[in-house]
């Protein structure tokens, strides 16, 4: 997996791009998680996750996904997530992330229509 931090723009963006199956992985799973808190830490209220580059995902991927929406929730900030159409946007879907998460076909659409946190 391979993750890059963007914050040239106004909304950081976390990039995302490989292999999500991170059963055995704890380090991986523990940088995604530590990468979003950070930003939301440092105050940022949104966050855009770009996993438009993953190809895999497994139970502690989406458990890693679920983990960082419950940071977001818990201190006030929203994650928007970009997802090309595939088996994990298809997963996501299929357990219902497109209700917790905004989701954007691409990062301009994601930067422009992130809402703000209530």
């Amino acid at each position: 997996m391979d993750l890059f931090v963007d914050l040239s723009g106004g909304i950081p963006l976390v990039r995302i791009a490989g292999d999500l199956r991170l059963w055995g992985k704890q380090d991986v799973a523990d940088q995604m998680r530590e990468s979003v808190h950070s930003l939301i830490t440092a105050g940022h209220k949104r966050v855009v996750m770009n996993l438009s580059g993953v190809r895999r995902i497994d139970s502690r991927g989406i458990g890693c996904l679920a983990r960082i929406h419950a940071t977001a929730t818990s201190s006030n900030a929203v994650i928007g997530l970009v997802l090309s159409p595939g088996i994990v946007k298809d997963a996501l879907d299929q357990l219902h992330f497109m209700k917790i998460y905004p989701v954007f076909p691409d990062e301009a659409a994601a930067v422009a229509g992130l809402p703000k946190p209530n």
